[in-house]
């Protein structure tokens, strides 16, 4: 499987949850329409977001078939 598109997706999910995180902090308003968006709306974006980027580079660390991060496993499903 080809790593390369899993770690840009990683850092693009990671730079989102930064922006989340950012918002969190900084408490400027998101206005979309009349409707202004709930701080904690950047919760749970940060939340998501840094789980899909944690995702996204944990999977690319996989060299195993069977799914370890041991490069040089010895089990039966990885001969």
């Amino acid at each position: 499987m080809p790593k390369a598109p899993l770690y840009v997706a990683g850092t693009i999910f990671g730079l989102i949850a930064l922006l989340h995180l950012y918002r969190l902090y900084s408490h400027f308003s998101i206005v979309i329409g009349t409707t202004e968006v709930p701080v904690w709306a950047n919760g749970v974006g940060f939340i998501v977001a840094g789980a899909l980027s944690y995702w996204m580079f944990h999977t690319a660390c996989k060299c195993c078939k069977c799914g370890c991060s041991n490069c040089k496993c010895d089990c039966s499903v990885c001969k």
